[in-house]
């Protein structure tokens, strides 16, 4: 159905639809709602309906993208559910594309992705480390928390208002 509706547009962009100028203009003319004075000259009359249907056909497009997208993102989560999927595909993939890309010097062969035996790892630190580590990220969340609470209170300040600043909802 996306294919048959992206078709359809891209007729419709090829048949209908004239070249769009280069200034960007008659989108600034749509969202400011202002078409007069934008250069348009003896175009100022046509550009409004090709705009419509230029933002219809983009709308469409970005709709069907994102419909799309969630179908392959509720189908691939499914293997996520299963423990070492990873090591399996790694393994598929290896015994399928073993005559491209990247040489293997250990055992003489083309592989195109790591071995289950060769895949990077996460890292093991030691105790001193993973301290030293949670210390970096408890210090840089406090000095974060500190410049948030520092900027709402200068907001407060700079509206003259003496009502707890604390208790409005931020406008970020």
């Amino acid at each position: 159905m996306v294919a048959v509706q992206r078709a359809l547009h891209k007729v419709a962009i090829s048949t209908f639809l004239s070249r769009e100028f280069k200034h960007d203009e008659t989108n600034r003319a749509w969202w400011t709602g202002r078409w007069y004075g934008r250069g348009l000259g003896t175009h100022v009359m046509s550009q409004p309906a090709r705009e419509f249907i230029v933002k219809i056909i983009e709308l469409s497009l970005w709709s069907s993208d994102l419909i799309v997208a969630h179908i392959v993102l509720f189908v691939l989560s499914v293997p996520l559910i299963i423990p070492y999927f990873d090591r399996l595909h790694a393994t598929a993939l290896c015994e399928s594309f073993t005559k491209l890309l990247i040489h293997d010097s250990d055992t003489d062969t083309w592989i195109v992705w790591l071995r289950p035996s060769k895949q990077i790892r996460a890292p093991l630190y030691s105790i001193k480390q993973k301290k030293q580590r949670r210390w970096i990220v408890s210090l840089l969340s406090m000095i974060i928390c500190v410049v948030a609470v520092i900027d709402r209170m200068r907001r407060w300040y700079n509206t003259g208002q003496s009502s707890s600043f604390l208790l409005r909802s931020s406008s970020f």
